[in-house]
């Protein structure tokens, strides 16, 4: 990422500008409290995938500040749909299937403690999108020895 004098953003050779809306994107938390055009959330979800921030979260990798729900409501859009400027569902699948991948090796690795929280979420998200149900999410958590249905480690 490059950013000039002029508050250009610069990323992988494309040139997104330095749109105030665009800028409020990356710099502050809840969409609902600033103004943007479609071009600053197109621009915004093109950074997303092109950087894989959606699979990077550095504030909160459970997934509830108000820019991270933002982002799950508006990366699943169809292509197809018009106006859609998401990566697809197919493809938001298979970011979730590759962060929850990432995630297991890192568990396998020794860091349980940290990775519980993170899986159950990847799950309970792959639920919302109707890709596992309550039988898959069990045998999942059983497989990684993670207590399915005790407080604190619900996904439903």
């Amino acid at each position: 990422m490059i950013i000039d004098n002029d508050e250009n953003i610069t990323i992988d050779g494309y040139n997104y500008g330095n749109a105030r809306g665009l800028w409020n994107f990356l710099m502050l938390n809840d969409p609902k409290l600033f103004t943007r055009t479609e071009k600053d959330e197109n621009d915004y979800l093109s950074i997303v995938e092109t950087t894989d921030l959606f699979n990077n979260p550095t504030n909160d990798p459970s997934g509830n500040t108000a820019k991270f729900k933002w982002l799950k409501q508006h990366m699943v859009k169809d292509e197809q749909e018009p106006g859609g400027s998401g990566i697809g569902n197919d493809g938001y699948i298979s970011k979730l299937i590759q962060r929850l991948h990432l995630v297991v090796a890192e568990r396998y690795a020794g860091n349980v403690e940290a990775t519980t929280p993170v899986i159950l979420q990847i799950l309970k998200e792959l639920k919302r999108v109707k890709y596992l149900d309550d039988i898959d999410i069990a045998n999942t958590c059983k497989e990684l020895c993670i207590p399915f249905g005790n407080p604190g480690t619900e996904v439903i």
